[in-house]
């Protein structure tokens, strides 16, 4: 009943190969798929496990499967409202014991004018402001980090396609110690 729920979600090749990847791999299991119940409603499953070797060869998998059908369901709408909206998001990790990562939403990629493959870094999205806006939004940022004061801005930027764009750009901080993470 279960794999015939799976497969009528159409994620069934899926489960099947992170399965065999993880037993041949003997590495941590984890999936996320779709079940179509017998009355007809779709439900999301998270699956995660530990594969074992056993003496006799045989490999048991001690995994755990919850429901998370509303935890998708939530994502789905505000996927559906960021893009209706043109709302994109970033956001910079500064802690000590890593090197600077930044993190664009898609959101924020495609309304810049570039693809999956761009690494973004935090000067390198100042870039893209130009004339009195590139000033206001390097203050702006430098004053978050170094003093937690947040901003909101409505900035002009070129896209790296050479479109001029007026934004809304709103930081906020997170701070341990007083330190901007």
């Amino acid at each position: 009943l279960i794999w015939n729920q799976i497969i009528a979600g159409g994620d069934i090749h899926t489960v099947q190969e992170s399965i065999r990847s993880s037993a041949a791999n003997l590495a941590p299991w984890y999936c996320q798929w779709r079940n179509i119940l017998p009355d007809g409603r779709i439900r999301w499953h998270e699956g995660r496990g530990l594969p074992e070797r056993l003496v006799d060869g045989t490999i048991v998998l001690d995994s755990q499967i919850i429901d998370i059908t509303e935890n998708k369901e939530t994502e789905q709408l505000l996927d559906r409202a960021t893009t209706m909206a043109r709302i994109g998001s970033w956001e910079v990790e500064l802690r000590a014991e890593q090197s600077e990562s930044v993190y664009w939403s898609p959101m924020t990629r495609s309304i810049l004018g570039v693809d999956d493959q761009y690494n973004p870094t935090l000067t390198g999205g100042i870039e893209f402001y130009v004339g009195d806006s590139r000033d206001r939004i390097e203050k702006a940022v430098n004053l978050l980090i170094e003093q937690g004061i947040e901003f909101d801005e409505e900035l002009l930027l070129t896209s790296a396609k050479g479109q001029p764009q007026w934004v809304r750009a709103i930081g906020h901080s997170e701070r341990v110690d007083g330190r901007c993470t």
